[in-house]
């Protein structure tokens, strides 16, 4: 069953987030985990389809940010959870907060990271195989910068591609 949470940590700060639990008691307990105590939650519609996509998907240059921050913070050492934290305490988009505060659940779950992230539109589906595979091959750190490259050429072609049809529009309307 999917669930919406409110809960409250020790410094009084709310924190909302989805997840995908079997009851409310197992709710609770998840949150406990993460020092949280439940406020409210709401049983969401299980006839929904895709639950963790919160709207459309997130575009290059906010995947590309993403991306960097998270490399970061993997970089100097920081565990996969512990950075997911701290990205989620950056955040201040609802919706990117929200998908990594689901993933970061999945996580404490025992699900695998690309597990964690399949089911959101945090990143294409291409950058999740990235992932997948640098989670399998013990290498997600060369993954991910291999992930953040091909993201990179994917926005240089777009910009390109969106540079290319102006100029037509442009002499079209001047013309």
């Amino acid at each position: 069953m999917r669930y919406y949470y409110r809960s409250i940590d020790h410094n009084h700060k709310i924190h909302t987030g989805y997840i995908d639990v079997e009851s409310i008691t197992e709710l609770e307990k998840s949150l406990k985990a993460r020092n949280l105590f439940l406020i409210d939650c709401k049983l969401l519609d299980n006839k929904k389809k895709n639950w963790l996509s919160f709207g459309k998907k997130i575009e290059i240059d906010q995947q590309l940010q993403l991306l960097f921050e998270w490399l970061l913070l993997l970089q100097s050492g920081i565990t996969v959870i512990s950075s997911i934290e701290s990205l989620i305490e950056a955040s201040e988009n609802t919706n990117r907060k929200n998908a990594l505060q689901a993933t970061l659940l999945a996580l404490e779950q025992g699900k695998s990271l690309y597990q964690a992230i399949s089911h959101n539109q945090i990143f294409s589906n291409m950058v999740k195989e990235f992932i997948r595979i640098g989670e399998t091959s013990g290498s997600l750190i060369t993954s991910m910068n291999h992930a953040y490259t091909y993201l990179q050429e994917q926005k240089n072609n777009q910009d390109t591609i969106r540079q290319a049809m102006l100029y037509p529009m442009f002499t079209v309307v001047i013309g």
